[in-house]
């Protein structure tokens, strides 16, 4: 039997884990025997977490954490993914059940991520401009979807040290060369237009921004201003872009277009992009997808590596394609395409395959703002009546 304090420093380690705008939707609940992880829809409502793959990404990246230091504590996690496949709603609504966890005592066991989940970070600063990654660096990272048996791990940039590994640095676009980076950013380009022409896009995200520490420290979620890789100037206006009604006025005069701006830069300048995939498209696929996509980006803090998260617009691709749900307009629509040519003029990417993330690596000052976390007695539902039978029941009589 697991003793509590173990069990709870577990968690803790798991809730370090990413997800998107730090909404954190996932609570736990010890019942007796198994540690329950359950998927909160509500935190998470927009149009990015269609059919929850954005919360189910991050129950992944949970999971791996988890897993990671159990094994340190000398403890196996063996997790049942979706044991209950329908809930009890006349509807046939999903459980909230995303996974069943038993533990077993084993050898103790430290991974060598394990010191970096602490440090793990996501980095919105620009990079060194097209810093070279050693080959070294580089065959860390493509090795670990062979290692783990997950998934596909894409690279691409400019900033190659003469690496085997196959690495394209440039493709022919309209008859004009440009590189994977370039186009890239195109694509991230038009999702950034989109979050400032789409109400439900822009809610949801400027919903999630926390504009002081004292709101933050409150919330225990969202990002906090000083995570957004902005100077003061640049912060104080996009305070202002939070006005969805003085937004829409901006944008007859093409305010929409400017701002993507930014974030092509910061695509164009950093030494490189990633693409994590999976083979299929169900829950599963999705859940084992953020366990990849943690070890990636922990073997990337390890390796000095600054790592951020440019998917949403994969999310946008895959609601239209995989789901085709209501929310774009036909601009919008065109715009997704267009997008996905982007993409799949650099990653074999499949509409019939789970695109996990979009990333940029690079070199960048080490980012002291963090985002907060809910604690582990906010998220974790422990009756203390069912630890304590359950001790008895294994003939054990301590906590």
């Amino acid at each position: 039997m697991i003793p509590k304090d173990i069990l709870y420093k577990i968690v803790e380690a798991g809730i370090l884990a990413p997800s998107g705008d730090n909404c954190q939707p996932w609570r736990f609940k010890w019942d007796g025997q198994k540690l329950l992880l359950l998927n909160v829809p509500e935190e998470d409502t927009s149009l990015y977490n269609s059919r929850q793959r954005a919360s189910l990404i991050a129950h992944g990246a949970v999971l791996e954490n988890m897993d990671i230091a159990a094994r340190s504590y000398g403890y196996s996690m063996c997790p049942t993914l979706f044991p209950v496949r329908q809930g009890a709603s006349s509807k046939g609504e999903q459980s909230p059940l995303v996974a069943a966890i038993e533990f077993q005592e084993c050898p103790r066991e430290d991974d060598p991520l394990l010191p970096f989940m602490t440090k793990r970070v996501t980095n919105r600063n620009p990079y060194k401009k097209r810093k070279t990654i050693g080959k070294e660096v580089i065959a860390a990272l493509t090795s670990i979807p062979e290692e783990t048996g997950l998934g596909e791990l894409y690279l691409t940039g400019k900033a190659i040290d003469n690496s085997p590994l196959p690495w394209r640095e440039r493709v022919r676009v309209r008859g004009k060369f440009s590189d994977d980076l370039r186009l890239l950013a195109k694509a991230v380009a038009i999702h950034d237009r989109m979050l400032f022409e789409n109400e439900n896009l822009h809610h949801f995200v400027f919903e999630h921004i926390r504009w002081s520490e004292k709101e933050s420290l409150q919330t225990k979620d969202g990002m906090p201003i000083k995570t957004m890789g902005l100077n003061p100037f640049q912060a104080m206006a996009f305070r202002l872009l939070g006005n969805w009604a003085l937004v829409s006025f901006l944008n007859i005069f093409g305010l929409s277009r400017i701002i993507p701006f930014q974030s092509y830069k910061l695509c164009l300048n950093s030494s490189a992009m990633g693409l994590i995939q999976l083979p299929g498209t169900t829950p599963e696929d999705f859940v084992l997808g953020g366990r990849l996509l943690q070890r990636v980006w922990l073997a990337a803090t390890k390796h000095g590596l600054a790592f951020h998260p440019m998917t949403g617009i994969t999310f946008l691709i895959q609601r239209l394609y995989l789901d085709r749900e209501p929310g774009f307009s036909e601009a919008h629509k065109k715009l997704i395409e267009k997008a996905w040519g982007y993409l799949r003029n650099v990653f074999p990417v499949d509409k019939s395959k789970g695109i996990i993330m979009l990333f940029r690596l690079g070199y960048a000052p080490m980012l002291l703002a963090r985002a907060p976390r809910r604690t582990v007695k906010q998220i974790l539902d422990i009756d203390k009546n069912d630890y304590i039978n359950y001790h008895i029941n294994a003939h054990e009589t301590t906590l």
